[in-house]
């Protein structure tokens, strides 16, 4: 049974109509993973024990997406299958071929948004892939079907994790225009 990547790990709410889960259509393409919303410097566990198959840039200017903050992945191969923790920082010393132990910290999470999107701005950004899965991440386009590798990591975060709240409605909705009133400003 996969641990808490995340302790501890807040009420997270979680569901189809989440900003962060599964499969949302977003902009240009599908979310290919589950944002778990911590506050910067966060720790991150490996949710299960495996080998560390690869460490790499995950968004930012280093991989040409600069709209977004730098951030790191660390890729685990486990029993479940490949475990992708983006929008982090390794661990220091962490390198590939290293076996890490269920609950180890792998990293912390890190600020991905430049801009308030009316959601927090920080998260753990996991994705479960296919054993065998080695390729860095590939853009699933809107109206292509999910692609055979990829798989939804949700299950693990609300079958075996406590403190998950499925929502059927977008929690974050209405926290731009409170946090403009927060801020003085007119929504």
């Amino acid at each position: 049974m996969p641990t808490r990547p995340i302790d501890p790990m807040p009420n997270i709410p979680l569901g189809p109509k989440h900003p962060g889960a599964f499969g949302i259509n977003r902009h240009q393409h599908v979310h290919t993973g589950v944002d778990l919303y911590a506050p910067h410097g966060c720790p991150v566990r490996a949710m299960e024990a495996g080998k560390i198959i690869q460490i790499s840039w995950f968004t930012g200017a280093p991989i040409d997406m600069p709209w977004w903050n730098d951030t790191r992945a660390v890729y685990i191969d486990g029993p479940t299958g490949v475990f992708c923790y983006g929008e982090i920082q390794e661990y220091p010393n962490l390198k590939v071929e290293d076996t890490v132990e269920e609950g180890q910290v792998i990293g912390y999470v890190l600020t991905v948004l430049k801009k308030y999107k009316g959601r927090p701005m920080s998260m753990l950004h996991l994705e479960l892939y296919d054993h065998g899965y080695t390729n860095i991440w590939r853009e699933w386009k809107i109206g292509d079907p999910k692609p055979e590798y990829l798989q939804d990591p949700s299950k693990f975060l609300f079958d075996e994790i406590e403190g998950t709240q499925y929502v059927t409605e977008d929690p974050y909705k209405d926290s731009a225009e409170y946090y403009k009133k927060l801020k003085g400003e007119s929504a």
